[in-house]
């Protein structure tokens, strides 16, 4: 998965189960942390024709990117001493 200037993902396409690639330059889809049930998980889809982003459970076994997100904790007004 490629990032812009932007920080915003760029369409990398996906890995089919067949080990085949389809959608490359077109749509971006992103793993989610929520499991669907023991085969299948959460993922988003962006297109890059259109502004909707779309939420559907895929089996485990396609090859989806994954958006890595670091948790920021503001330690400002925290004083542990």
């Amino acid at each position: 998965m490629a990032k812009s200037k932007s920080n915003f993902v760029l369409p990398a396409g996906n890995r089919n189960t067949d080990g085949s690639y389809n959608n490359l330059s077109n749509n971006a889809n992103l793993w989610s942390s929520f499991q669907y049930d023991a085969s299948n998980a959460w993922r988003r889809n962006l297109n890059y024709t259109h502004t909707d982003v779309n939420r559907n459970n895929n089996n485990k076994a396609n090859g989806f990117s994954v958006r890595c997100v670091r948790e920021w904790i503001s330690t400002q007004g925290n004083n542990s001493s």
